[in-house]
């Protein structure tokens, strides 16, 4: 991802409070949550840590009293579920920024920002001298995101993860076995998509809305290329079967998708899905399973959330 400048100054970091999720991908195998450990991390680069535990009240709730105590900035350590959370409660009503620290399962944000994957140290390090950049969040039914809503297989086999969360031995079977049955058997997206002036009919197994587009040259990593682009992408693929997904993986991973007529794409600073014959739907929205009642409707609003980029 190219991290575009903008017009934010730089502000120095002495306080920081650190809200902690200890259902994060990263966190649940381990016996406590380590806010001891990431008190001497930050202490390391000069920074004075308060960290807010599960024990504090939900998510919201410490989210907010985080805010509260008025920290240079307020750092999320979670997967992008938890981000969006506090994107929720953050995005347009304080100059406050958001830091990421990544103990997901896929933390796509924290990828874009350029953040270190699983190595604390560094990501604390890339954190205490980051950059502040003010990126665009997008909501579909009044649900935000920063990265990409979902619809289709990824949302089939994303309620399969959920349900085996904490199982890994049982996941490492169950989901090759349950993307197979939905490849063989899939359960098409229809609908009617209303985008810059035009209806357009849509029959998908997988539709992607995400905040700014895809970069093609990226393969499976799925980087998008700027954050602050003001603009939404929905992608849909028309993949059936087990050769229709194998010729299109093999064009993704050729770095070319977009190349295939398996794949459609329309971009707008908002768009409306209505819905053929389905009541509700779910959506992976940044990693978390939603059920939403049709239409859909997707807005961006450009560069309304402060972050700290790695």
């Amino acid at each position: 991802m190219r991290v575009m400048p903008n017009d934010i100054p730089e502000q120095r970091l002495y306080r920081v409070a650190v809200v902690m999720n200890a259902k994060a991908g990263a966190l649940l195998a381990q016996r406590d949550d380590g806010s001891a450990a990431l008190v001497e991390l930050f202490a390391k680069h000069g920074l004075q840590a308060h960290c807010i535990g599960n024990e504090s009240g939900t998510l919201p709730e410490r989210i907010a009293a985080a805010l509260a105590d008025q920290p240079d900035a307020v750092v999320v350590a979670g997967g992008d579920g938890t981000v969006a959370c506090a994107a929720q409660i953050m995005h347009g009503k304080t100059d406050i920024p958001l830091g990421v620290l990544p103990f997901g399962t896929v933390n796509l944000l924290a990828k874009d920002l350029r953040l270190p994957i699983g190595d604390t140290a560094a990501a604390i390090a890339a954190l205490a001298c980051g950059k502040m950049q003010a990126i665009d969040v997008a909501e579909v039914n009044g649900h935000l995101f920063l990265c990409a809503a979902m619809l289709g297989l990824p949302t089939h086999l994303g309620r399969h993860r959920e349900h085996m969360r904490g199982e890994k031995l049982k996941s490492v079977v169950r989901l090759p076995l349950a993307t197979l049955r939905n490849v063989l058997r899939p359960n098409p997206l229809r609908g009617e998509l209303a985008v810059a002036g035009q209806k357009i009919r849509i029959k998908a197994s997988a539709a992607t809305v995400t905040v700014n587009p895809m970069e093609e040259a990226t393969g499976l990593r799925f980087a998008r290329q700027k954050l602050d682009g003001g603009t939404l992408v929905f992608y849909e693929v028309r993949a059936w079967g087990i050769a229709g997904w194998v010729k299109f993986v093999a064009r993704v991973l050729a770095r070319r998708w977009r190349h295939d007529p398996a794949e459609r794409e329309w971009s707008a600073e908002r768009m409306r899905l209505h819905s053929l014959g389905t009541p509700a739907l779910h959506v992976m929205v940044d990693g978390e399973i939603r059920l939403l009642t049709p239409p859909l409707d997707f807005i961006c609003h450009p560069r309304a959330l402060n972050v700290l980029v790695g």
